[in-house]
């Protein structure tokens, strides 16, 4: 079935067409890695974002004073974040584009951000997406990643390549195609050129009507590029 897997769902374009989903503010974890990672001396710090949707995550680097730059698939998405952008008269480089051909050059950022877009697609996209970011980082720069543990409780049709689909229970019914991975894909994830500085596991439990506790699982994930 791995015929079926789009290499990006326009689900996400319906619904940010939708006024859906367009975060003002960063999620919590990202600030923390933000401020935790980046350099401390010389110029502003040059951040990427992969799938940044409404740009909540850049927008926040951006008032901190970073160079920021990000690539989503959904237009509607892409135009609420640059609109925002203006609207607050701070400057990224925000293009609708392709997570696996970065159209940035080797070398250029201090920093790259993957908030669950990688999620969306599958293993092997994944993989090459994260080659293109290891490209486009700077050597000692680093990257936080974000994806959905493989403890997640779900239920939904698979399409193989680790990517389900229609699922219809746990948290995230109706957010299109989804991948899930094992400690041992994220792992393989990475190639020689980087070293992991941290790998949590983050573990919660969801209650619904007083049910039994549905686990949610997510992995954080911070490496650097080695050189």
């Amino acid at each position: 079935m791995t015929d079926q897997i789009m290499e990006f769902d326009p689900i996400w374009e319906d619904i940010y067409a939708d006024g859906r989903h367009l975060n003002k503010y960063p999620f919590n974890n990202v600030p923390n890695y933000f401020f935790r990672y980046r350099p401390r001396t010389g110029a502003a710090p040059k951040v990427l974002e992969v799938g940044f949707g409404a740009g909540n995550n850049l927008w926040m680097c951006a008032r901190e004073g970073a160079d920021v730059a990000g690539v989503d698939a959904a237009p509607s998405g892409v135009k609420f974040a640059n609109d925002r952008f203006g609207s607050e008269n701070l400057s990224g480089d925000l293009r609708v584009g392709d997570f696996c051909a970065l159209p940035f050059a080797d070398n250029s950022f201090d920093m790259a951000i993957n908030r669950q877009a990688l999620t969306q697609v599958s293993h092997s996209r994944a993989n090459i997406a994260v080659a293109e970011i290891l490209r486009c980082l700077k050597p000692g720069g680093t990257f936080w990643n974000n994806m959905f543990s493989d403890k997640t409780h779900f239920k939904g049709t698979s399409l193989g390549d680790g990517v389900w689909t229609d699922i219809t229970e746990g948290k995230l019914q109706d957010v299109g195609q989804t991948a899930f991975h094992s400690e041992e894909q994220l792992r393989a994830m990475y190639s020689s050129d980087w070293d992991i500085e941290e790998l949590t596991l983050i573990e919660m439990n969801e209650y619904h009507q007083g049910n039994d506790p549905v686990p949610y699982c997510e992995w954080m994930c911070v490496t650097r590029k080695k050189g």
